[in-house]
């Protein structure tokens, strides 16, 4: 699927409901990977990735932000 940069961005959504299926633990450290090599400010870096797969500590995130979905 090639997109151009305009059809991306008109592409994009906001999704707050998810299946109760976990992902696949090699995709989301591609895809950590890859967001870790986005240009940022002065290359300071000041973001941090966390893959939490633990139900309770899910929830407790998701109470800490506001109960929302995406936690």
């Amino acid at each position: 699927m090639n997109k151009t940069v305009s059809e991306a961005i008109e592409y994009r959504r906001s999704v707050r409901i998810f299946k109760d299926q976990d992902l696949d633990t090699e995709k989301v450290k591609k895809c950590l990977v890859n967001a870790s090599l986005a240009p940022n400010s002065s290359n300071l870096q000041t973001w941090e990735f966390l893959h939490i797969t633990d139900k309770k500590t899910i929830k407790s995130l998701a109470k800490a932000c506001f109960n929302q979905n995406a936690a």
